[in-house]
């Protein structure tokens, strides 16, 4: 049972308005979050095998989309308003001390810094001045500037040591990628000044800034669930890349040709190679290939011409690769005779969800106990947004987002879990042993654009992580959104696990990730 916030309603109401958050929604992220913490653990989804080549969950990278495909329609959407604390997270000492104004402790900081190699790294102006010249003059003003470098978003950090920033690298690569309609930058409001500074100063005419404000955000809640209290206000943080899915309507508005978007971490470093714009290129008409098939369907559908819809179905099974090895949803399914009888009249347009999309038949079964009609509800399945997410062959013995059939309220689904959501006992079973964790999700992913904003909203409930972090020296929670494991849910997405080689992966999620590395290296 959720457990009920225990706040004064009115007042609440008042604060949350005033800071323009929709009060409903924050305590249901609060009420989440309490009973979360009352049953001493995190909730996890239960594994029932990886996706691999093998069975017939990943499409292997061999697999080509046929050359007529084109590339149109796509931009890039970057989220570019994550703080730098993990990044920084070497300099915490010198920022506590830089915080306490200790000129000792300053000095001793520095010391460790240099002595760890701080100066290989790629630092912003002042903070390298003072690295590499420890008998610099730290005065307040100096100090004042080291602090402002240490809070800037990731995204206007140098990333190599020539000083160009996260931000410049993905703008060179964007303009290799010529095919893109156009591309998309999501920040914080209060940054809109710093970005606009640098957009103009690189000319970067192309990138048009989404702003992830109150609708994308949530409060930060103390150790007995009450909101943060700075100042007179509710301490406020953005609520999880799963929230800027709210933002995908604004950019289908902002330039009417793009129905997808390649979504492309700030931090993904991958240049601007010729290998590294084919296979982007390939992985865009792979997206492009599987919606026009699935667009073609719902307009037959729409027509209701299910002979049409049917041949669509059965030329994309022809093109597409699928194994017959995988039946693990069919088989724990309650809803066969509906699947059957469904199989047995539009045998195309089952197959292809089974083989592809890997659909339930609960689903089905779900939206025929709506409409009474197996005809409307096809109509609703292909009318799912068809994303497509890369997957990484995992070389590296990596352990993060990973491709797996699981259960989700005891439903078979296909989803990218987060480790948050996996159990120890399904993690040593399934994540370590590298002949079950074979890919991994890089968080190169393209999204089609839902024709409602708040489609992926209703879903939010079984796709939140608990997010525990010390705030000013308190220990705090939230709750974060979580992008990768909405849109690759196989129950809310016509979604497909692509393999894509490592040469797209290469984040940064430290600055010794960055260390002594030239910006010729991402032009080559």
């Amino acid at each position: 049972m959720t457990a009920e916030l225990s706040l004064d309603e009115a007042h609440f109401t008042a604060k949350c308005k005033e800071l323009n958050l929709d009060p409903h929604r924050i305590k249901k992220h609060i009420n989440r979050i309490k009973s979360s913490l009352e049953l001493g653990s995190a909730p996890s989804i239960p594994i029932t095998d990886t996706c691999r080549l093998d069975n017939g969950g990943i499409i292997a990278s061999s697999w080509q989309a046929p050359e007529r495909v084109e590339t149109s329609g796509i931009s890039s959407f970057i989220p570019a308003a994550g703080a730098s604390s993990r990044y920084y997270k070497p300099f915490g000492d010198l920022i506590k001390a830089l915080e306490s104004a200790d000129l000792r402790l300053i000095k001793s900081a520095v010391t460790s810094l240099f002595d760890q190699g701080a100066s290989a790294w790629p630092l912003p102006k002042v903070l390298k001045s003072v690295i590499n010249n420890t008998e610099i003059d730290l005065n307040p003003e100096i100090t004042k500037l080291i602090l402002m470098e240490l809070s800037l978003p990731k995204a206007l950090l140098p990333c190599v040591e020539e000083g160009n920033t996260f931000l410049e690298l993905k703008i060179i690569e964007d303009l290799s990628l010529s095919f893109l309609e156009q591309s998309f930058l999501v920040i914080s409001p209060r940054m809109k000044d710093s970005f606009d500074k640098k957009l103009k100063e690189l000319n970067a005419d192309n990138f048009s800034i989404l702003f992830q404000g109150p609708k994308q955000s949530t409060v930060r809640v103390d150790e007995k669930v009450n909101p943060v209290v700075e100042g007179d206000s509710f301490s406020v943080v953005p609520a999880g890349h799963g929230t800027l899915l709210e933002l995908f309507p604004e950019v289908n508005q902002s330039n009417p040709n793009v129905h997808s978007v390649l979504i492309r971490n700030v931090d993904n470093i991958v240049g601007t190679s010729p290998e590294v714009v084919k296979q982007t290129k390939k992985l865009v008409q792979t997206h492009n290939f599987i919606r026009n098939g699935v667009v073609g369907i719902r307009q037959a559908i729409d027509n209701s011409d299910f002979t049409v819809a049917e041949k669509v179905a059965d030329q994309m099974m022809k093109e597409l690769p699928s194994s017959d090895s995988f039946d693990t949803l069919k088989k724990s399914s309650a809803s066969l005779a509906l699947w059957e009888e469904a199989k047995e009249r539009y045998p195309g347009l089952i197959y292809l969800q089974e083989k592809i999309f890997h659909l339930n038949p609960d689903l089905l079964s779900y939206m025929f106990a709506r409409n009474s009609s197996i005809e409307t509800s096809l109509g609703e399945v292909y009318q799912r947004p068809v994303n497509t997410m890369g997957m990484v062959p995992n070389t590296e013995n990596n352990i993060g987002g990973s491709p797996v059939f699981a259960l989700s309220q005891d439903i078979p689904i296909k989803l990218c879990i987060e480790l948050p959501h996996v159990s120890s006992k399904d993690k040593e079973k399934f994540l370590i042993p590298p002949e079950k964790s074979t890919h991994f999700n890089p968080v190169f992913a393209i999204a089609e654009i839902p024709s409602s904003p708040n489609y992926y909203e209703q879903f939010e409930e079984s796709s939140w992580i608990l997010a525990q972090k010390t705030y000013k020296g308190q220990k705090v929670y939230y709750h974060e959104s979580v992008l990768y494991e909405l849109i690759s849910d196989s129950l809310l997405a016509n979604c497909s696990f692509i393999e894509v080689p490592r040469i797209l992966f290469n984040p940064h999620k430290s600055i010794s990730d960055s260390a002594r590395t030239s910006i010729e290296r991402w032009k080559h």
